[in-house]
């Protein structure tokens, strides 16, 4: 039997929820046919500060920086926080890595 630390196991769930993001941002159509529906927007006819978070992820992951911009500018510091949190993840708390 293999006993995998607390500190393991949340890296691996956060690999592996980044990676079904990176997966499902490859599949997602770029015209929007394809998501998940806004709760807020759906309540109130507004948008929130989420929505187009997944198409701007997913233009990203295509490498349509401009568009993915325009449609929600927050993919940016989402990008930034996602780096810096793969990074203290996976470097700091992870001893087999270093």
């Amino acid at each position: 039997m293999v006993i995998i630390s607390p500190a393991t196991a949340r890296t691996m769930g956060v690999t592996l929820c980044w990676s079904l993001a990176v997966a499902y941002g490859f599949f997602i159509f770029n015209d929007g046919t394809v998501g998940i529906p806004c709760l807020w927007k759906t309540l109130f006819g507004l948008d929130c500060l989420g929505c187009g978070l997944t198409r701007a992820w997913a233009l990203l992951l295509h490498g349509d920086l401009v568009t993915a911009a325009h449609t929600n500018w927050l993919i940016f510091p989402a990008l930034a926080l996602f780096l810096r949190h793969s990074y203290i993840y996976t470097f700091r708390t992870c001893n087999f890595l270093i």
